[in-house]
């Protein structure tokens, strides 16, 4: 299976080259740096987190819904190490005011949650089970997810398609080899007429080409040296689910498909009986396709053609809104976006934007009716499960960074500053401002320093090329690259941002105007604080990309990055000096 081969080659690739696809993925969201100006005033803002706790411990947390009696239903997985006999998960179910009210054990993981209309069953998916759940959390029913069937003829699929898979993968990259060795032959060609400018600027181009070409032979060599080995373990991904829809009549399961790419939806009764496949191979970037229910009609996060689509129950096109725009208040921006829905009781729908935290709401007929909020949920291409109490005017966001749910409130209720508010604004005032001036990397100028990204050969190498110098201002914006800038000034920019450094990989002309303009729309901000530690995030375009714990001694600041949660902390730091 496709998801099995990809985890082998991910496995022989060095971490720096995943890291540059998963920062490859927030250079394409700071396509504009107005990413925010579009959205009007919010009506809600961020001031409190409900965390999933059992007996003093905090849960894995994959998801959540709202129940019709206003009731939270978060669902979790057991503790890491827990012993076989105690179950593999649990539903903790909260009060929309973040009260613990009862728990409900679980023979699997749950990954998707919906209701019937009328609050008097909940349906959970996951691991490879579709269950059917009464109000007091007993199981009524249980199946097998129908995706799956028989095991062993669901291996022998798997097996055929990661050959073909693994055979579509080698043209692709022998094709893309092809193509770099072709621009390499005409950029090696003088014209008559070339001026000095003209001639430095093509050996410049020609240089990242062969760069280019270096590395994707290497990376065909990992894929032709790559074994497809499918065994149990490959059914991981399969057993999943992306989403639980239930209108009045049916329920619906978004599964992955077992050929090819992309997800199936599954239509059944609700005995969980008769299911057939209503929608094929849907199209779900970074391993999400929400689905919901308005009570007639599928509702579907596709978040690849930032749309929300409307489907009847037999997989029939209704409708569809949305689009990509970064200038226009009804616009999706990031990567991948919406990537969750909600439908409300009035037959709004509400969208969740990944990366940026936005919540927006529409009519049931596309039309926007206003921007929410903003949930700080972190950079990245992840799910956002959101939902809405009428009674409160709440909202609430999945926060898979903190493994908690973000609660926004009407900006009217609120007075003063957001707890989190108020922890940003000490650490900016306090460490924050040992951090402001210039900043050199320990060993920048050593000759074992690597020359650049594709120099790297670890993850700490790949940080420490981008970060040789980096430049941090009280406004909050920040420079960092292969040289200082002149003064620890924002000049020439556009080269030192991310998005200018994976340009160049990309084989892009430096010279071109990229779209974050003057290449300014890097920035920081600072977090939290203790005694002796600052925690950051940097920003492109205004989207968080990844996160920095920062440790000062005299004129030194020992950081470590992670992306998303802490638990990806690199584990060797980065040495500054200050430099001005």
């Amino acid at each position: 299976m496709f998801w099995n081969f990809t985890a082998q080659i991910r496995s022989s690739f060095p971490n720096y080259l995943w890291a540059v696809f998963l920062l490859a993925c927030f250079a394409s969201q700071a396509v504009n740096k107005d990413t925010h100006a579009a959205n009007p005033e919010p009506t809600h803002k961020a001031a409190l987190s409900i965390y999933p706790k059992l007996d003093s411990k905090k849960l894995p947390f994959k998801t959540f819904s709202m129940s019709p009696q206003r009731e939270l239903w978060l669902c979790c997985s057991a503790l890491p190490n827990q012993s076989s006999d105690k179950p593999s998960g649990a539903i903790l179910v909260y009060s929309v005011e973040g009260e613990f009210l009862r728990s409900i054990d679980l023979a699997f993981v749950p990954q998707a949650i919906g209701f019937s209309q009328d609050g008097s069953s909940a349906f959970v998916a996951g691991s490879g089970t579709i269950a059917k759940l009464g109000t007091d959390g007993s199981v009524v029913k249980s199946i097998d997810a129908p995706n799956v069937g028989n095991k062993e003829e669901a291996l022998e699929e798997m097996r055929k398609a990661a050959e073909e898979q693994s055979k579509q993968l080698r043209e692709s990259m022998q094709m893309q080899v092809s193509q770099v060795e072709k621009q390499i032959a005409k950029m090696e060609e003088e014209p008559e007429d070339e001026t000095e400018t003209q001639a430095k600027r093509r050996n410049r181009r020609l240089k990242i080409l062969k760069q280019q070409l270096d590395q994707f032979e290497q990376m065909l060599t990992q894929v032709e040296s790559t074994q497809n080995v499918v065994d149990d373990s490959s059914l991981t991904q399969l057993m999943r689910s992306t989403g639980v829809a239930v209108s009045k009549q049916d329920l619906f399961v978004s599964l992955p498909t077992t050929k090819g790419f992309g997800y199936d939806v599954w239509r059944m009764n609700f005995d969980l009986e008769e299911p057939t496949i209503v929608i094929q191979r849907g199209s779900g970037c970074c391993g999400q396709y929400d689905i919901q229910s308005d009570g007639e009609n599928l509702v579907i996060a596709e978040n690849g053609s930032f749309q929300v689509a409307v489907y009847d129950r037999d997989g029939k096109a209704v409708s569809h809104f949305g689009e990509r725009a970064t200038n226009k208040p009804e616009g999706f921006g990031s990567c991948c976006n919406p990537m969750n829905v909600r439908c409300c009781e009035n037959g709004d729908v509400l969208t969740a934007e990944s990366s940026i935290g936005h919540i927006k709401r529409f009519s049931s007929k596309g039309e926007f009716l206003g921007f929410v909020g903003t949930a700080p949920i972190g950079g990245g291409c992840k799910h956002v499960a959101i939902a809405h109490d009428t009674v409160s005017d709440r909202y609430f966001m999945f926060n898979q960074d903190r493994s908690c749910i973000s609660v926004l409130v009407p900006i009217d209720k609120l007075e003063g500053e957001t707890d989190d508010e108020k922890l940003a604004r000490e650490a900016r005032e306090g460490l924050g401002m040992k951090l402001v001036g210039s900043w050199e990397i320990e060993d920048a100028n050593s000759k074992n320093s690597p020359a650049g990204l594709l120099d790297a050969d670890s993850l700490y190498d790949y940080y420490a090329s981008l970060m040789k110098h980096v430049a941090f201002h009280a406004d909050g914006t920040a420079v960092r690259g292969q040289t200082p800038s002149k003064e620890g000034s924002k000049e020439n920019a556009e080269n030192q941002g991310l998005f200018g450094l994976l340009t160049k990989i990309a084989g892009e002309e430096s010279s071109q105007e990229s779209p974050q303009g003057d290449g300014s729309d890097c920035s920081w901000k600072a977090i939290s604080q203790t005694d002796k530690e600052l925690t950051i995030a940097f920003l492109e375009g205004g989207i968080q990309s990844f996160n920095a714990k920062i440790e000062f001694e005299n004129d030194k600041a020992r950081m470590t990055l992670y992306l998303g949660s802490e638990e990806s902390l690199s584990r060797k730091p980065l040495i500054f000096h200050r430099t001005k």
